[in-house]
């Protein structure tokens, strides 16, 4: 099952200078899993003319089969 989503924002690495200073700006210790390792750009031109995109995200469908003992406690006809 494939689904369209619009694109707005990239997602791009922070470098490891940026996590060092954001590490640094945080007044609290914190230990490098709190640190988000993304930073989101918007998707523009160097214009700043926002530009328009689509991409397709493909979903996995599972099915499964699982079998129930017949209990004293409930009638075959609630399951």
């Amino acid at each position: 099952m494939a689904i369209e989503e619009t694109l707005n924002d990239l997602y791009v690495e922070k470098s490891w200078d940026e996590r060092v200073e954001e590490t640094a700006i945080r007044l609290s210790p914190t230990s490098p899993n709190d640190i988000d390792p993304w930073k989101k750009i918007p998707f523009r031109t160097s214009a700043g003319t926002k530009l328009t995109g689509t991409t397709t995200r493909n979903i996995l469908k599972m099915f499964f089969w699982y079998f129930v003992l017949p209990s004293p406690f409930f009638d075959e006809a609630e399951l």
